[in-house]
């Protein structure tokens, strides 16, 4: 990655939403550093904020309405593909995969929108702070039934997942810890008259409990305090990040990077960017992108429009859909986009996006004019397309809006 063109558009796919032509063109102008510092800390390089992405929905209808979940997905999609903070949004939709909540579960849209704002918001600072938060989030509670445990009958579902899943790994703990927690975490539960969460003392068991070698554990904060300072917590949180920013084959250190991270009282902005830097320094391999990213940055390149019920046909299609992960252990493997039935979805997509293109951009100015070289340029490719990829769009002689779908689907837009 010579050229700060290739870093930026390097970056702008592993913690973004991919780039544009314009986005590689300021990039070389202002420089990677100020790249970096736009993305890990906006606020501080003036960088707006983007759009509250439910502002629009009436989150106080029904449950199960249509209209206002169709709308949920299309107000954060557009957050994604046009947002101007999209490290602050590609770390949102990473927790959401990490964090696992889901609308099919939760079925309120107001605690759905409250749990993906949680993330937008608190996602980039201490790991300690966003893990209490989630906690006691009522979306959480619902999803899993933390908000139907009480010290007579706690609910083990959280806290087992707290340790397994989100936080720790399968190695760090006992079915005792298990219990001990799910005590210690009872008592809070969700109130009917304003559907916030809401802790009732009555519904708890305050018996300090022995969780995760250390005793006097009674509540949230002493949970979320046993756990993240577990040993394991730093390098499973640096572990799964790791592999989803710089892949599955990265060179990074896990256990050097945890001990920074431990040190640095697990910060997530300042993990995410350290991390980049090791890519950009080639500690990275190839990741694949998962469909929401993907269409993302293809609807973002094209500048195409797709209508609300559009939107939500491709991504039922594509067979990934915000706010609607398939199971608490999030999203499926990453093969799995490679598969010849997500191949086929793709394609079709990518058909549906380059017909709503804009005749005006980069993109389709160039698919127009055959210009592989610009056409590659503006989806985020400025060192062009690989040698095979070139070969295949050229054998097909074709230009125009069918050049962009074939290109768009071709494994240059899928495998970063």
């Amino acid at each position: 990655m010579d050229s700060a063109e290739q870093q930026a558009a390097w970056i702008l796919r592993r913690v973004g939403f991919g780039a544009t032509g314009a986005d590689l063109d300021r990039a070389a102008a202002i420089g990677i550093d100020a790249l970096l510092d736009e993305l890990f800390d906006p606020d501080a390089a003036g960088v707006g904020p983007t759009p509250a992405p439910f502002a629009a929905v009436d989150l106080t209808a029904e449950p199960g309405d249509r209209q206002v979940i169709s709308s949920m997905i299309a107000g954060w999609f557009g957050a994604m593909s046009s947002g101007d903070r999209p490290t602050q949004e590609w770390l949102a939709w990473y927790w959401h995969g990490h964090l696992v909540a889901a609308l099919s579960a939760v079925k309120v849209p107001s605690l759905m929108a409250a749990h993906i704002e949680l993330f937008r918001d608190g996602g980039t600072g201490p790991f300690a702070d966003l893990l209490a938060a989630v906690t006691t989030d009522a979306a959480m509670l619902r999803y899993l039934d933390g908000a139907t445990s009480t010290g007579a009958s706690p609910n083990e579902n959280y806290a087992r997942e707290l340790l397994e899943l989100f936080a720790i790994g399968t190695d760090g703990f006992t079915e005792a810890d298990v219990a001990a927690g799910s005590a210690a975490l009872t008592g809070w539960t969700i109130d009917r008259a304003n559907g916030e969460s809401i802790f009732l003392a009555r519904r708890h068991d305050d018996t300090p409990q022995r969780f995760l070698r250390v005793d006097g554990v009674h509540d949230v904060e002493s949970v979320i305090a046993a756990v993240t300072s577990h040993p394991d917590c730093p390098t499973f949180v640096v572990g799964r990040m790791a592999v989803a920013v710089l892949g599955a084959d990265h060179t990074v250190d896990v256990d050097a990077e945890a001990a920074v991270f431990r040190d640095d009282e697990l910060h997530v902005g300042r993990l995410l960017r350290r991390l980049v830097e090791h890519g950009l320094d080639g500690a990275s391999s190839p990741v694949v992108i998962a469909p929401v990213p993907w269409l993302a940055h293809a609807i973002r390149a094209t500048e195409a429009e797709l209508p609300q019920r559009t939107l939500g046909l491709s991504l039922r299609s594509l067979g990934q859909v915000p706010l609607y992960p398939p199971n608490v252990a999030g999203w499926p493997d990453p093969d799995l986009w490679l598969s010849t039935s997500a191949t086929a979805a793709r394609l079709a997509v990518s058909g549906t996006v380059a017909e709503l293109a804009s005749a005006d951009g980069q993109a389709m100015v160039a698919a127009t004019a055959g210009d592989l070289d610009a056409l590659a340029s503006s989806l985020g490719r400025p060192a062009g397309f690989s040698s095979s990829t070139a070969t295949a769009l050229e054998a097909t002689n074709t230009s125009g809006r069918t050049l962009l779908a074939l290109a768009l689907a071709t494994p240059d837009l899928v495998i970063a």
